[in-house]
């Protein structure tokens, strides 16, 4: 095994003021550090390098006297080769890289940036290869008054693995992990600095010869710096793309899986609880294969746990093609996310053979709906797409009449929609009453695939959770089924059932034979399930759960309803 550290110099402190009137001095920065290793002969081979602390800015002459700012962290590059194709043994081939960390100012000032980390790569190559690499942006500094704030997250950018096997049916696994850095603190009135964004784009590459391939790419966002009495820093973004298609490779895997993730960072605090904006998260994980395709796109907003601020929003995208395929897309907005930007998750197969996953959370905290969860669910026959969003305080999405399965999730819809659907649905008004309190709109529903053959099902499902008043106790918990539509052939929909539960009690359980039948039960129909507040609520939480299955013989052919829940 070879290693090789290398590690950055730590800057120099400004010095303090000698007299009155006299500012501080400005820290050094950080030193740099490139660490390279490479063999032909070792299996494994690590590069580990770490930039240098920038160094603390000097105190005034007096403590009214300005201070110096904090010196930048040290940047950080690492690189590592491994090709040992003759050799027995796994090839093994692991580079990282960490920023250093910003200095802190004297009694006044900005905090320094965090150093960077660029450039820190990975290749592996053998009868069996692994290649690693990891890098993370340096913290920033520590800044202190009024007017001044924490050094920025270091940057991170240009992480890359490759892993290739030369053997026949071996494998290889090639791993990308990209931090950016956190914020600094910001001290005695100063803000937080912000956290700096990760974003990575294809890479991660490899290639088998009849083996097992597995593609892991991860960028995270750095959380926002926080504050004693000033402004919290933002939180970093986060965007994970990976598109790879392996036919286009020398020789193909018999399986490739992928896992592509994206986290937001979280908005800094201050003493007061109010929070800056956390970070939105992205990933899109496309794979194409000629065998057995695994493909799944994780998105994390950033968690916002105070106020003022917002959770970041959630997209998730994952397409899979190959002979059979597994396609998951998962979307996670942050806690208070709100609005239009909630949780977004698309997942599509194209094969003759397995399935697609679509997962959509999120989790507004504002107002009585606390977590709101969708799931789309369908079988692989062709072209297949399952779509499942959540949002809160929103207006209903349009309504999707194209996917094979659809679970779409409102919570405390804005009032506009609410007295919209209302106004187009009269017995449904009448039933939820004058001044209803409409805690979600759901959108299920399910069709055929494209180019598919034989019966098909889809299951889509919307649940929500929600803190019960005191005020809502005296109230009937109510359904309104509206919008009802089937698509293609009544025919073609050999099979619709819906079940409705509310904590754990099955309330609703009906089936219908035909996509005419189901639209006329989602036909301004409204149920009243009882009182809330009987011994099944007695928690003081409810916890509904629709879900909708629908089986389909024939192209063109599906159904998709709507409901709406007062209590």
């Amino acid at each position: 095994m070879s290693t090789v550290f290398v590690s950055g110099t730590s800057g120099g402190n400004g010095l303090n003021g000698a007299v009155p009137g006299q500012s501080g001095g400005v820290g050094g920065k950080g030193g740099n550090a490139s660490a390279v290793a490479g063999s032909t002969i070792y299996a494994t081979n690590n590069a580990f390098a770490y930039g240098g602390p920038g160094g603390a800015g000097g105190n005034g002459g007096t403590s009214t006297d300005p201070g110096g700012a904090g010196g930048a962290g040290g940047n950080a590059t690492a690189q590592t080769i491994t090709n040992i194709i003759i050799s027995p043994y796994e090839s093994i081939a692991r580079a990282t890289a960490d920023g250093g960390a910003g200095g802190a100012s004297g009694n006044t000032g900005n905090g320094g940036a965090g150093g960077k980390a660029t450039g820190t790569s990975a290749t592996a190559e053998g009868v069996t290869a692994e290649a690693t690499s990891t890098a993370t942006g340096g913290s920033g500094g520590t800044g202190q008054g009024a007017g001044f704030s924490g050094g920025a997250g270091g940057a991170v950018s240009g992480t890359g693995a490759i892993a290739v096997s030369t053997m026949l049916s071996g494998s290889a696994d090639a791993e990308v992990t990209q931090t950016s850095g956190i914020g600094g603190w910001g001290l005695n009135g100063a803000d937080g600095g912000a956290g700096a964004s990760s974003t990575l784009t294809n890479a991660v590459a490899g290639m088998t010869d009849g083996g097992n391939l597995t593609l892991d790419q991860t960028a995270i966002g750095g959380n926002g710096g926080s504050t004693a009495t000033g402004t919290g820093g933002r939180g970093g973004n986060a965007k994970s793309t990976l598109i790879f298609n392996d036919t286009t490779n020398a020789t193909q895997s018999a399986s490739i899986t992928s896992g592509v993730v994206a986290a937001g960072g979280v908005g800094g605090g201050n003493g007061n609880l109010f929070t800056a904006n956390s970070g939105n998260a992205e990933a899109v994980s496309t794979i194409t294969g000629s065998q057995v395709v695994t493909s799944s796109a994780t998105a994390d907003g950033g968690a916002n746990y105070g106020t003022g601020g917002a959770g970041g929003e959630a997209i998730a995208q994952s397409t899979a093609t190959g002979a059979t395929v597994y396609s998951d897309a998962t979307a996670a907005a942050g806690e208070e996310a709100r609005g239009p930007a909630g949780a977004s998750a698309t997942a599509t197969g194209n094969a003759s053979g397995g399935t697609v996953t679509a997962s959509a959370k999120t989790e507004p905290l504002a107002g009585q709906v606390f977590l709101l969860q969708s799931t789309a669910t369908a079988s692989v026959s062709g072209s297949s797409t399952a779509i499942a969003k959540s949002f809160s305080q929103a207006g209903l999405p349009g309504f999707i009449t194209s996917g094979q399965a659809v679970a779409l999730g409102l919570g405390l819809p804005n009032p506009l929609t609410t007295q919209a659907i209302l106004t187009n649905n009269p017995k449904i008004s009448a039933a939820f009453g004058p001044t209803p309190t409409v805690l979600a709109m759901e959108e299920l529903g399910g069709g055929y695939a494209t180019g598919g053959t034989g019966a098909e099902t889809s299951t889509s499902m919307v649940s929500f959770s929600a803190s019960l008043l005191a005020a809502d106790m005296a109230q009937d918990l109510k359904i309104g089924l509206f919008g009802g539509t089937y698509t293609g052939s009544s025919a073609g929909v050999t099979g619709v059932t819906l079940d409705i539960s509310a904590n754990g009690a099955t309330l609703v359980d009906e089936s219908f034979s035909s996509g005419a039948a189901a639209a006329a039960y989602f036909h301004n129909h409204a149920i009243d399930l009882g009182s809330l507040g009987g011994s099944l609520y007695s928690s003081g939480v409810l916890d509904v759960m629709a879900q909708l299955t629908v089986t389909t013989d024939s192209a063109g052919s599906g159904f998709y309803g709507k409901l709406a829940i007062s209590g």
